[in-house]
């Protein structure tokens, strides 16, 4: 079976415009959190800040597992991993942020 090169420039740039695209949701994150649920500029830093590691470590494991393992099998772990994690934002005892919006919009305090 023939094995298909990836450019490096071509990865270079999803790289820089997944990281740019991340980057910009920063901030709202940190108004978010102290706006709105009222935590401290100190409580958003640290929750950015353990963002930030895991994505490290989950970067660096996605990048090994593909190399080493196969990758469409990676791939696949990686979304059932991000839709677990979603679901635990939206349903789970995490999820406070979600049950906020939700029940401001539906009392009709958020138009």
């Amino acid at each position: 079976m023939q094995q298909k090169e990836l450019k490096l420039k071509w990865l270079f740039l999803g790289s820089l415009v997944t990281n740019t695209g991340v980057s910009f949701i920063w901030p709202l994150t940190t108004i978010y959190m102290h706006e709105y649920l009222h935590e401290s500029l100190t409580v958003s830093g640290i929750v950015l800040f353990l963002y930030s590691m895991f994505m490290v470590v989950g970067n660096y494991a996605g990048g090994y597992l593909f190399d080493k393992w196969r990758p469409y099998p990676t791939i696949l772990m990686g979304i059932a991993i991000n839709t677990l994690a979603s679901a635990a934002l939206i349903f789970g005892t995490v999820g406070r942020p979600m049950r906020c919006c939700s029940s401001a919009w539906a009392s009709g305090t958020v138009s």
